[in-house]
C-alpha cells in the first residue's frame, strides 16, 4: 500500500513483436579558456506490431550545460526539459505526463591519492523545486519524482 493506504497498482507485462526507433546526441566543446558548453536531446518510439504503444517510454528531452573546469575543479549548471508524453499504452498505470524543465548545478573536485583518483562532486539537483512525473516511471500514477535536493557523489576510478 501507500502511504495513503491506498494499494500500488500492479504492473503486468507479456512479450510481443516490437519496434523501437529513436536519436540521441551529445555535444560539448570548450568556448574560453577552461569554459565548457554543451547540449542534449534524446527520443524514443516504439509500438507493438498492432500499432499500439510500448508502455513506459521516457518523453523526447532536450537540454543545455555550462561548466568551468580546470580538470581539479569544476563548477556547472545544467538545464533539462523533458516534453509532454502522451503517446502511452493506457490503463491505470500507464497515464500520460505533462512537459516539465529542471535546474541542476554542481560543483566537483578530483585529485589523485595512492595511484587511483578521487572525484567528489556537491550536486544540487531540480532547483526549482518542479513537481513532474516521469513517463518511465512504474510509479507515476501516484508519486512524483524528487523535489529540490541535494547529494554528495564519490567516485573511485582506477
Amino acid at each position: 500500500t501507500t502511504g495513503a493506504g491506498e494499494t500500488v497498482p500492479l504492473n503486468r507485462f507479456a512479450q510481443g513483436d516490437a519496434t523501437l526507433y529513436g536519436v540521441e546526441g551529445r555535444m560539448e566543446g570548450t568556448v574560453a579558456g577552461k569554459f565548457v558548453v554543451g547540449g542534449m536531446a534524446d527520443m524514443v518510439r516504439g509500438e507493438f506490431r498492432n500499432g499500439a504503444p510500448l508502455p513506459f517510454l521516457p518523453a523526447a528531452r532536450v537540454g543545455a550545460q555550462a561548466r568551468w573546469d580546470n580538470g581539479r575543479f569544476s563548477f556547472g549548471s545544467e538545464v533539462r526539459h523533458a516534453f509532454q508524453q502522451s503517446r502511452v499504452s493506457g490503463g491505470e498505470v500507464d497515464i500520460p505526463t505533462a512537459a516539465y524543465t529542471l535546474l541542476n548545478v554542481s560543483m566537483g573536485v578530483q585529485y589523485i591519492s595512492g595511484g587511483l583518483v578521487h572525484a567528489v562532486t556537491l550536486r544540487g539537483d531540480n532547483l526549482t523545486d518542479a513537481r513532474y512525473f516521469d513517463a518511465s516511471s512504474r510509479i507515476k500514477s501516484f508519486a512524483p519524482n524528487p523535489g529540490r535536493n541535494v547529494a554528495v557523489v564519490y567516485k573511485l576510478l582506477y
